[in-house]
């Protein structure tokens, strides 16, 4: 007590406390964001999902927010006539078909799964001392440091 606290005397310790707090905060269907960050059950969301070092503050975190936004955009992408068959489909290029995405609706938000599969293979892109700045530079012409593709590798496939 009096005018030290931990995280005056520790702030990098804090900051991983925090930390570890914030990754266990959310436990089986009922203890989640979406039913203990709703602000409509009061000002500090669904009082019984609080107990010490979980809290409000510590758990219902901007990060935590911004992936309840992108649920509720995910929960919208597909209707009747676009589907995550026709808007999700690889090989019509490397973030499905572009016609599908407008606004917060994204290939990364509404197809996560193929958006990891682009994310892994485009992290193969980088290898032997090859990197984004120098093969995706425009600059050097329409499809960037053209000595930088091969195969599947190319300026569409890991640039854009």
């Amino acid at each position: 007590s009096g005018i030290f606290s931990f995280d005056l005397c520790c702030p990098q310790e804090a900051v991983m406390a925090a930390k570890v707090v914030e990754e266990n905060c959310w436990v089986g269907d009922v203890v989640t964001p979406a039913n203990c960050c709703d602000r409509r059950k009061g000002p500090t969301g669904d009082p019984s999902c609080w107990q010490d070092p979980f809290t409000f503050e510590s758990c219902c975190t901007p990060k935590v927010y911004k992936q309840l936004q992108i649920e509720a955009v995910r929960q919208t992408c597909w209707s009747k006539e676009v589907t995550s068959d026709l808007c999700c489909d690889l090989r019509k290029g490397v973030r499905g078909d572009p016609r599908c995405w407008q606004g917060a609706y994204t290939f990364e938000i509404c197809c996560p799964k193929e958006a990891k599969l682009t994310a892994q293979f485009q992290e193969t892109c980088w290898l032997g001392g090859l990197d984004r700045a120098f093969c995706c530079d425009a600059r050097k012409g329409p499809l960037g440091e053209v000595r930088c593709w091969s195969g599947a590798h190319n300026f569409q496939t890991c640039c854009l």
